[in-house]
């Protein structure tokens, strides 16, 4: 009768200590995954700050070509060269970034599709400024 009592009580130490050990394990766990969704929090926010930083510097370039193009009364090739010089300095560094890094998911839905059109418009605008500059260029040659 003694081996049956100390065997339940043995049985019943081994299940009490492996539900507290389930409890630490995953409070440890739930604690890990707070630690983390605050670590992409921050991460996120600093990839915003960035990709709004370089939305700007690309708006300020956008700004400061049309400027140009539009004080220029010809379409000379100088300019047109100058102009392909600058939407190569396009940046897309922060974007590509984001979207490697996969926080893009924890954005709110209407605010990636505006960091992502915006990208889309760049590189859009940077695709025909590169085919009107080579369209002209061959006019040229007729």
């Amino acid at each position: 009768m003694d081996v049956l009592k100390e065997l339940g009580i043995n049985i019943f130490g081994v299940i009490i200590g492996g539900l507290i050990a389930y409890k630490i394990a995953r409070w440890q766990f739930e604690a890990n995954e707070i630690l983390e969704s605050r670590n992409n929090q921050v991460l996120l926010r600093e990839n915003i700050d960035r990709i709004r930083k370089e939305l700007r510097k690309n708006l300020g370039i956008v700004i400061e070509l049309k400027g140009v193009l539009d004080k220029s009364n010809n379409s000379r090739v100088e300019i047109l060269e100058w102009g392909m010089t600058y939407v190569d300095s396009f940046s897309f560094f922060a974007f590509k970034h984001l979207s490697n890094s996969h926080l893009n998911t924890l954005l709110p839905t209407s605010l990636e599709r505006y960091i992502f059109d915006s990208y889309n418009e760049l590189e859009n605008l940077k695709n025909w400024y590169k085919q009107t500059s080579k369209a002209h260029n061959f006019n040229l040659g007729f």
